[in-house]
């Protein structure tokens, strides 16, 4: 591949699914992955040994995060995390190398996602390196929507290799160790096609309507990385419990979160389970005007909408939404809650049949991901 000189990938060249690369979803292959990277971060003097031997953070806990892992003969040999701007942000947000608005100004973009550093098993850099991050690439526009990607660079050789990439540096302050670099994720997968990694299994994800992530935390996996070997959930601000039970106070994990009382600024806590989702749609205004939205979650009682025009607090709209290719729905939905942003929360009135149909399809989907987690 002449666009991205890799030292020993010739040696890959003609091998047949000797490695399989997919999203992590059993405890056995998170476990591996979480290794992998605390390895990683530990040996470049990135972050201290955590007793548990694992990479464990927050932002783990989102159903916006995804982790990729290689295995080659029945060992994962490979990991990465893609951390979607979610209710946390970006690691890179929350150490202050840079700021929403800057991420704003690269563009339009309404996702931008964090990719980790490569972590890959001595050895099987060759191997595993190039096919982690073309899932990554491919999974990150194809199947999540995202439009920008950053990432950290802790040392030259690491900036020269997103570099190679074509992943930009951006400024950050005088003082920081980091390089922070952005691709945009229209421009990245052309340098990595898949004719080149004859040797790789793709295993994607299966889509039907227009989800943008594959949560596979269940809560026996959610209490065992985050209450038994790490101390992660109840180490929590008030402020980032309060947005881990807005995703997760139904079923079986409101069990396994902490029980503290975070119940000042709670009004607006979902009655019902949200689904990520990726729709656009439009609605009419009071004087009949149409106006265009992208949609953020769904629930069986509402949904979260994008629109940068005003709309008004206690009116009932009527909504068109493409909710998968050659999938249309219509509701009527009334305005309940404006965010300070550009979001706005809608209680559902009526919908037509579609709509059932895709909210019983991602609850069903959720379901199967819990039973397929290999939790024992």
């Amino acid at each position: 591949m002449g666009a991205f000189p890799f030292e020993g990938r010739s040696q890959t060249a003609g091998r047949q699914h000797e490695l399989s690369v997919r999203i992590a979803r059993t405890r056995d292959e998170l476990e591996r992955a979480f290794a992998l990277l605390h390895d990683h971060y530990v040996a470049r003097g990135l972050s201290k040994a955590h007793p548990s031997g694992l990479w464990l953070n927050k932002f783990l806990l989102l159903p916006s995060t995804t982790t990729v892992i290689a295995e080659s003969a029945g060992e994962v040999v490979g990991a990465l995390v893609l951390i979607a701007g979610g209710a946390f942000g970006t690691p890179a947000e929350e150490q202050h190398l840079i700021s929403r608005r800057q991420l704003e100004e690269l563009g339009s973009y309404r996702r931008v996602a964090e990719v980790s550093p490569l972590a890959v098993s001595k050895g099987n850099e060759p191997l595993a390196a190039l096919p982690l991050l073309k899932f990554a690439f491919e999974y990150a526009l194809t199947y999540c929507q995202l439009d920008v990607l950053i990432t950290q660079a802790w040392s030259t050789q690491s900036a020269s290799f997103w570099k190679k990439l074509e992943f930009l540096p951006l400024p950050t302050s005088a003082e920081s160790r980091v390089t922070l670099l952005v691709k945009r994720t229209k421009e990245a997968l052309h340098l990595l096609p898949e004719s080149d990694f004859g040797y790789a299994k793709f295993e994607w994800p299966e889509r039907n309507f227009f989800r943008v992530n594959d949560p596979v935390l269940t809560a026996d996996l959610a209490d065992h990385f985050f209450n038994r070997k790490s101390r992660v959930l109840s180490e929590l601000s008030d402020k980032e419990l309060r947005a881990v039970k807005n995703i997760y106070s139904f079923g079986d994990h409101a069990g396994i979160l902490p029980q503290r009382n975070v119940d000042k600024e709670f009004a607006r806590l979902p009655r019902h389970q949200r689904f990520d989702v990726t729709c656009d749609g439009t609605l009419l205004t009071r004087k009949g005007a149409p106006v265009h939205f992208e949609v953020a979650d769904v629930s069986v009682g509402g949904l979260r909408i994008r629109c940068d025009e005003h709309l008004d607090h206690g009116t009932v709209y009527a909504l068109q939404i493409n909710t998968g290719i050659w999938h249309k729905s219509e509701i009527l939905a009334r305005l309940v809650w404006v965010s300070d942003t550009d979001s706005y929360g809608f209680e559902i009135q009526s919908h037509d049949p579609a709509w059932a149909r895709m909210i019983e399809h991602l609850a069903r989907v959720h379901k199967t991901q819990k039973s397929a987690s290999g939790v024992p």
